[in-house]
């Protein structure tokens, strides 16, 4: 670089390119000793601190890791010398905190057959558009998956048997998640603004719903759920505007009436609710 008329010590910066132009920010970049030249413009050298095309990622686990680009080990953090996809490779049984600091970087996840648990795993991954599940999985936590907007489809493994509060909530463009016949409980939240799940097919090894668990679901149309339930709790249906077809098993003694509002009594669009024999209570709202 060339600037006339000026004399500068050693400095500091750092830049950003948007629309392929540099822009100076802060200090990622050497800016050498200033010389003046016979065409009495001062110059000077910059060396870059690293390469423009580099990412740091954080791990948040201690075991050996395949970093996906001939490197293996322990280290939390890594740093690719150039922009690209990676299998990273790292053998764990149970994930209890958030693995990467990144938001923006995950886009696919398949889990080996020793992952029993997780949670808060992958929350706001917000590229994240596949999961394959290990059959050995069989707790899903708390916020394992909570704002991975770009989720689209989930088959859930078949010992699965708990998911817990806030698993998949806010995940707006999931359209189809597939549940196991293991599961029996759905936490507070789950998939409460899952904006475009459309059908929800429950198995009847359910016993236990949470409240809200699938609350501002605004385009589901179809549920079908266990006939183990007792108790359709607090928010479970609310704001479901476009839910035409509900089935609600015989062994259901209770329904909070927030269920019903928005989805059931005060949409005309309802088509079927099935014979509520042995249905004892719905609440006044």
């Amino acid at each position: 670089p060339v600037h006339e008329g000026l004399v500068f010590q050693e400095w500091s910066c750092a830049f950003t390119i948007i629309n392929n132009k540099i822009t100076v920010t802060d200090a990622d970049i050497i800016v050498g000793p200033i010389y003046n030249t016979l065409s009495h413009k001062s110059e000077f050298d910059i060396s870059l601190v690293k390469p423009l095309n580099t990412l740091d990622v954080v791990f948040n686990s201690n075991e050996d890791k395949d970093w996906g680009d001939g490197t293996i080990d322990n280290l939390t953090t890594h740093t690719y010398l150039n922009y690209g996809e990676y299998t990273i490779k790292c053998n764990l049984s149970t994930i209890t905190n958030t693995l990467f600091d990144n938001e923006n970087i995950l886009t696919e996840i398949r889990f080996g057959e020793n992952l029993t648990y997780l949670n808060e795993a992958f929350l706001n991954s917000k590229v994240l558009k596949a999961i394959s599940f290990p059959s050995s999985l069989t707790i899903i936590d708390n916020a394992s998956f909570k704002q991975c907007y770009a989720l689209e489809n989930i088959i859930l493994p078949p010992n699965l048997t708990n998911i817990g509060q806030e698993a998949f909530q806010n995940n707006i463009k999931l359209t189809n998640c597939i549940f196991s016949n293991s599961l029996q409980t759905i936490g507070n939240n789950s998939f409460n603004g899952c904006d475009d799940l459309e059908s929800i097919i429950l198995p009847n090894s359910l016993t236990l719903l949470g409240v809200s668990s699938f609350s501002s679901t605004f385009n589901l149309t179809k549920v079908r759920l266990s006939n183990q339930l007792l108790n359709i709790p607090e928010n479970c249906f609310r704001a479901c505007h476009t839910l035409l077809n509900i089935k609600i098993p015989n062994g259901v003694t209770t329904i909070d009436a927030l269920n019903l509002k928005n989805a059931l009594c005060s949409n005309p669009g309802v088509q079927r609710v099935s014979d509520r024999y042995g249905l004892t209570n719905i609440q006044e709202y």
